[in-house]
């Protein structure tokens, strides 16, 4: 079950150590729904969530909504990047074949990629550097890496991790704002216009 709500860990009294009835509903990761206090030993102890990073060691803290601790180092964090480059090689974003999450921590770990946009300057030579890279897969990933660039704009937009742009989101934008250069001239006030944009709350 993923316990990464910070509130609701507290406001629940989710100690390690306790017995919880746990609820799936549909496909999404089983939560927990209560804990129950009256098998509790007196064993179990409150979760403390890091100060620190554990892949980095830059601080941590809570998001704008207080309820999940993000790691600081935005630029820095390998283990971010490793995220971000997952996230944009989506079968639903850049589609891009063979950059999976061992593909991605394998740039990541070897200097390879230090940018999401590192991607498009790999060669076979540079993989073919990896450990069990061979040639075949090599050239069917630098082939999908090809082939994304026909995705389309919104496909890229949702792809860039912008917060709260996810792929419905890339396309309703990238058909309102047809262009990159569009979409940087644009103001707060034209955004907001787009349908399902607004405000934050």
């Amino acid at each position: 079950a993923s316990l990464h709500n910070a509130a609701q860990v507290k406001q629940k009294d989710i100690r390690v150590g306790d017995m919880a009835v746990g609820v799936k509903r549909g496909d999404i990761i089983p939560h927990v729904e209560h804990v129950l206090p009256e098998l509790r030993n007196g064993s179990e102890k409150p979760f403390e969530f890091p100060a620190t990073c554990p892949v980095c060691g830059a601080e941590t803290r809570l998001n704008e909504t207080a309820t999940t601790f993000v790691c600081t180092g935005t630029a820095t964090c390998p283990a971010q990047l490793q995220g971000r480059l997952e996230s944009f090689a989506k079968r639903e974003r850049m589609d891009i074949a063979g950059l999976g999450e061992e593909m991605a921590k394998a740039l990541v770990q070897s200097g390879l990629v230090t940018k999401v946009s590192d991607v498009y300057s790999l060669t076979e030579a540079k993989l073919l550097t990896l450990e069990r890279e061979g040639k075949k897969s090599a050239q069917n990933l630098l082939a999908g890496i090809e082939a994304s660039k026909t995705r389309g704009l919104g496909r890229l937009l949702s792809a860039l991790n912008i917060p709260n742009v996810g792929e419905s989101m890339g396309l309703l934008l990238a058909k309102a704002v047809p262009s990159i250069d569009l979409l940087l001239a644009a103001s707060k006030a034209d955004l907001a216009r787009v349908e399902g944009f607004g405000p934050t709350r």
